[in-house]
């Protein structure tokens, strides 16, 4: 039986009736998932890793000049809060991540939040991140910094 022989064979699977036109269609769509698989595995080993607000070796690739609250929208039990920050890449990758904590009086730690985003090397930005809090956690909420 060559390829362009269309006469229909048993399909083992199911018991039922295929031609080789189909077999040799259904081998091309396996054949075209495994091949995406394989770029999308390629192409994620060779994305670039993001930026951090501080990279190990001490020297800084981000500076935050801000980090503020810009809207509170206060419902019975919890706020959605909108908090910006104005970032400033001095790295090389576009790609940042920076992780801020919102501190009490007392230097505790009461809510983490990480700014991602593109920011070009050399220019700045402000970032913008929305989230759900109770109410009387963000209440106690003093200051922001970034966490190193």
């Amino acid at each position: 039986m060559s390829l362009s022989d269309n006469k229909p064979a048993m399909n083992r699977r199911n018991g039922t009736l295929e031609t080789m036109g189909r077999k040799m269609y259904r081998a091309k769509h396996i054949l075209l998932i495994i091949l995406l698989l394989a770029a999308f595995d390629a192409y994620s080993k060779t994305a670039a890793a993001p930026a951090f607000a501080e990279e190990s070796a001490g020297t800084e690739s981000l500076h935050v000049a801000s980090i503020e609250p810009v809207y509170v929208e206060k419902g019975a039990s919890t706020y959605m809060v909108t908090i910006r920050a104005h970032v400033i890449n001095n790295g090389e990758s576009e790609n940042v991540a920076i992780d801020v904590a919102g501190k009490d009086e007392d230097g505790f730690i009461l809510q983490n939040i990480r700014f991602t985003g593109t920011i070009a090397p050399g220019k700045s930005r402000m970032l913008m991140e929305r989230f759900q809090i109770r109410g009387e956690t963000y209440e106690k909420i003093s200051t922001w910094e970034v966490r190193r």
